[in-house]
């Protein structure tokens, strides 16, 4: 998955990171967090568990990627790996008391609108009413 390095080093180093890209290894799919609540799950993943993270990304990948191909259509490449990394980056903002699925619903809006292609500038000019 790649990662959001900005998200990932100190402020004072942002200036610093135009390059560097953070890419990680998901884990297999193990028994240990078939029993775990999505709670403790989220939790653990937020401390970087590779198993709960792989768990957590089990459970909610379909749901996220058909939101995505709703919206985006056929999905390049990449975007399965960059939609998880959206996911673990923002995955600090979420709130236990919301619901998991709403937020997560959130969090592919948005990453479906930075992948969006720019409007033709045919279609801003039907928007503006010409």
């Amino acid at each position: 998955m790649k990662r959001n390095s900005l998200r990932a080093l100190p402020p004072a180093l942002h200036d610093e990171a135009g390059h560097v890209r953070i890419v990680l290894r998901m884990e297999p799919v193990r028994r240990t967090h078939q029993n775990t609540a999505t709670s403790d799950l989220v939790a653990e993943a937020k401390a970087s568990d590779p198993e709960a993270v792989s768990e957590l990304w089990w459970r909610f990948s379909e749901r996220a990627l058909t939101r995505l191909r709703l919206r985006l259509g056929p999905l390049p490449d990449d975007a399965t790996l960059e939609l998880l990394g959206r996911v673990l980056d923002e995955l600090d903002g979420y709130d236990p008391g919301q619901s998991l699925t709403a937020w997560l619903d959130t969090v592919v809006d948005r990453y479906a609108e930075d992948r969006a292609p720019p409007p033709s500038p045919a279609v801003a000019l039907q928007a503006w009413g010409y």
